[in-house]
């Protein structure tokens, strides 16, 4: 692997490794892509020597799974086509080099960063059959054979809809140890070579998963006494439950919980309930021991939350139950917005 491959796998490999979370669509995928293509001079590893290469095109299919933490494996196929400019020492020479390349990639979305654009890296590796260049009259130089290849991967997507994106990528491929046969007045000698390649993907993709339903928040109802007679209206029950939601791995209370804690309070304040008890709870994304201990954190951040809006710490007991009791069932490792949550029960 040549230095610049290696400097854009290392990159690559530290960016995701500091990355924050990403919430993407769950599910499997398929991406179309067409793009430009552009090899590297390179030394044959025969008496032909150095051969450069014109700009060229490239098609491709892909099909992946999004897991829903930002993480995509993927399988792809590519086909490029370059003509070949000249080889030094023959001059001007005819054909054109083809690859046909399978790689299975690694790809992980910057989705958190919620900017109009999401930014992603990707890593992979796979094989690339070759063929290309010409003998014509006993003169040229030639490439086959499928080697092994190795690619890095930057770019854009842009989503048109919630499951379909536009993708613009930047590619470098290196293909290891290929054999290139030059001949060069009927002397035909052979050797082989690293061929390294640059090109830039315009990509669809569309993801069969399903977006995530909003949280629903719960409101108070407003309260509307109906006069029929003359007689005294009845004051309405206080109510006892309600319910405060909270960020992907967050305890920390936002606006809109902070009003609904408020509105516990008061009702605590004006002296219709004696204690309060919170429950923590998580969705089933994460470990066991992890959930719980977030739950507990979440139960006592509302805590926290009541006593500030004027709630004795006494009278409020405090729990959290992790994965389970559930608002929204759903299997393991699915992040459901209304499953992380904070339920506050006046007694």
């Amino acid at each position: 692997m040549n230095r610049s491959m290696k400097f854009i796998v290392a990159g690559l490999l530290a960016s995701v490794s500091t990355a924050a979370l990403a919430d993407p669509l769950v599910g499997p995928y398929v991406a179309l892509g067409v793009g430009a293509v552009a090899p590297m001079d390179k030394r044959t590893g025969t008496d032909a020597g150095k051969t450069s290469y014109k700009i060229g095109y490239l098609g491709n299919v892909a099909a992946g799974y999004s897991l829903g933490n930002g993480f995509r494996p993927e399988f792809d196929v590519t086909y490029g086509s370059s003509r070949l400019n000249q080889t030094q020492g023959f001059g001007h020479v005819d054909g054109k080099l083809t690859k046909l390349t399978y790689s299975l990639n690694m790809f992980y979305d910057f989705d958190r960063l919620n900017w109009f654009v999401t930014p992603y890296v990707g890593i992979g590796g796979g094989g690339t059959s070759l063929h290309g260049g010409t003998l014509a009259k006993g003169t040229g130089v030639m490439m086959s054979g499928f080697r092994p290849s190795v690619q890095g991967i930057v770019g854009v997507s842009l989503p048109v809809t919630p499951q379909i994106r536009v993708n613009l990528d930047y590619r470098y491929l290196e293909t290891f140890n290929a054999k290139f046969t030059a001949a060069n007045a009927g002397v035909i000698t052979s050797g082989h070579g690293n061929i390294g390649e640059s090109a830039v993907l315009l990509s669809l993709r569309y993801t069969f998963g399903t977006p995530p339903a909003p949280p629903v928040r719960m409101q108070q109802a407003a309260e509307t006494t109906e006069v029929v007679t003359p007689a005294p209206a009845v004051a309405p029950e206080p109510r006892r439950a309600f319910q405060v939601f909270f960020d992907f791995d967050k305890s920390d209370i936002t606006p809109d919980a902070a009003s609904i804690i408020a509105k516990a309070a008061d009702t605590v304040k004006a002296g219709h309930m004696a204690s309060i008890d919170v429950t923590g709870h998580t969705d089933t994304m994460g470990k066991d021991r992890y959930n719980q201990k977030l739950s507990e954190r979440r139960a006592l951040a509302v805590k926290e939350q009541l006593a500030a809006d004027g709630v004795s710490e006494t009278e409020i007991g405090t729990s959290g139950v992790g994965k389970s009791g559930l608002l929204v069932s759903t299997p393991d490792g699915v992040r459901e917005p209304q499953n992380r949550r904070a339920e506050i029960v006046l007694h």
